[in-house]
């Protein structure tokens, strides 16, 4: 299982879930590290490191590059991180990081089609198109969260 974003309070669960970052906020490696990071081809990962050994949030993580930048985007654009409990261990690590490495690139989404691509990978935005289309329209929505909101609060 995938989980959108970094894992927290994953750690009790039975099955093993990874997290899936798909921008970098702050620079969790040193300047030579993340040089590795800026070179890395699409489907190339960066060797597996650890984050929060001192914590309950003990995690090995990885970045991913799904496609290569566009002309006007940063270098950093189509990376990903992605990590896992570190109680699975650093061979099933290796062994999750080597398979999405493969299937990941093949899921990324076109620029001309998502914005947000490739982070943006094509089940999630078919995911969130089904769940956009079964909210309805948008400013009938937000009309009727107005008057609930005024109602709640006479």
């Amino acid at each position: 299982m995938i989980a959108d974003g970094p894992l927290q309070n994953t750690h009790s669960l039975k099955h093993e879930v990874l997290g899936y970052i798909k921008s970098q906020h702050q620079q969790l490696l040193e300047r030579k590290e993340m040089d590795l990071v800026r070179q890395l081809q699409p489907g190339q990962r960066t060797p597996i490191f650890s984050l929060g050994q001192d914590t309950k949030y003990h995690r090995l993580s990885w970045y991913l590059r799904l496609d290569s930048p566009a002309p006007d985007e940063t270098v950093l654009a189509g990376i990903v991180r992605l990590e896992m409990d570190a109680k699975y261990g650093l061979q099933q690590a290796q062994k999750r990081a080597n398979q999405l490495g493969t299937l990941l690139p093949k899921l990324k989404n076109s620029r001309h089609r998502d914005a947000r691509s490739p982070q943006n990978l094509v089940p999630i935005a078919v995911l969130e198109r089904a769940v956009r289309h079964r909210l309805g329209d948008p400013a009938l929505r937000q009309r009727n969260y107005r008057q609930t909101l005024l109602g709640a609060f006479p």
